[in-house]
């Protein structure tokens, strides 16, 4: 049954420090997206105020679709009041009774069927996604660079195979590393690090995001730039390079630019190798004449392109693709390639309602 154009239908994925919505009419054509910072940690009232705006700016909608990964916050004491008290802030927010909440089984349900799902709600934006694009190809690899986070997802004969079903086990298996575009301490990323052809240990200090390295090396847009810094001062190239110096007891003034441009790169080198390995781990599950498609989603997934280049050099699979997630989606021309990649999960989660909702004849 088609759906009239003018019908709008809102994604919503509620993370733990970020809240991404998509508006989408009912031909499938994703007509607005928005990508708010949301400090859940701080005070749960910034999860109020992130839904009002999306609401509002939005305006009325037929159904509104929710994934979430917020609930393993520390401001919850575990998951399940996590669902819980988000689950009481979206329907205080969201009145109407056509809210629906994703289920890992890919199933929907209303917020009044809480009771003994609250395991299957917890972290389903990296399956939403992932199902997404598994719908429109058969073998691959889904990788999603957000800015806390990399999904690192195999898809096989048009299926998710990932053997992980939840955090536990998705780290186990490599298949969810925590390490991010914007969030991640550097100190996470390595013991030592090389500086003026020498290894030095890292200060075990928050000095230092990954935002602060890609800001140096003019990799991180305006745009996505909305995360508080690690000292909470500028988001500019000196200030990036000050915090930076502390990582190796030093101070700005020690060294001169093109050196921290250096050390930049070197942080940026260890997080390309760990995402490398663990993406080079599943394509060499497949066969070697198997045409394998990568597509990439995310805050980072820009800078995924050389990580993507040398997969398909060391492969020497001619048959490899990469293949960005703008490339599934219908689009209205505005919509551009950075809002597409940051609120891919918000645009999944509303497709696979729509279409679970058309097969059931719900709408």
């Amino acid at each position: 049954m088609s759906l009239a154009r003018h019908k709008r239908f809102l994604g919503i994925d509620l993370g733990g420090a970020n809240i991404k919505a998509a508006l989408m009419n009912g031909d499938k054509k994703v007509i607005k997206t928005i990508h708010l910072y949301t400090p859940f940690w701080k005070n749960l009232d910034v999860v109020n105020s992130s839904l009002k705006k999306i609401r509002d700016d939005f305006g009325e909608t037929e159904y509104q679709f929710i994934t979430m990964t917020g609930e393993l916050s520390d401001v919850f004491k575990n998951r399940k009041e996590g669902v819980l008290k988000l689950t009481k802030i979206l329907t205080g927010v969201f009145t109407t009774p056509k809210l629906r909440i994703l289920l890992h089984n890919m199933q929907f349900i209303s917020p009044r069927k809480l009771k003994g799902n609250f395991s299957s709600i917890a972290s389903t934006n990296w399956l939403a996604t992932s199902t997404f694009v598994s719908k429109k190809m058969k073998n691959g690899i889904f990788l999603d660079f957000g800015s806390t986070t990399t999904d690192v997802i195999p898809i096989k004969n048009s299926k998710v195979i990932a053997i992980g079903k939840n955090d536990h086990e998705r780290l186990f298996h490599n298949e969810l590393l925590y390490t991010g575009f914007t969030r991640t301490p550097l100190m996470s990323l390595s013991q030592k690090i090389v500086f003026r052809k020498r290894k030095i240990p890292l200060m075990a200090e928050s000095f230092a995001n990954t935002g602060d390295i890609y800001r140096i090396l003019n990799l991180l847009p305006k745009e996505l730039d909305i995360q508080e810094t690690a000292d909470g001062k500028e988001k500019t190239f000196t200030a990036s390079c000050r915090r930076l110096a502390r990582m190796v007891g030093l101070d700005k003034e020690n060294a001169d630019v093109s050196e921290w441009k250096k050390l930049a790169e070197n942080f940026y080198k260890i997080q390309e190798r760990l995402i490398y390995k663990s993406c080079m781990k599943i394509v060499k599950s497949f066969d070697p004449e198997t045409e394998i498609n990568i597509v990439t989603a995310g805050s980072g997934s820009k800078v995924l392109e050389k990580i993507i280049k040398n997969l398909i050099l060391a492969l020497g699979n001619k048959k490899t693709k990469h293949l960005p997630i703008r490339n599934f989606i219908f689009l209205k021309k505005n919509i551009r390639d950075y809002e597409v990649a940051s609120c891919a999960s918000a645009i999944a989660v509303v497709d696979l309602g729509l279409d679970l909702f058309k097969s059931q004849n719900i709408l």
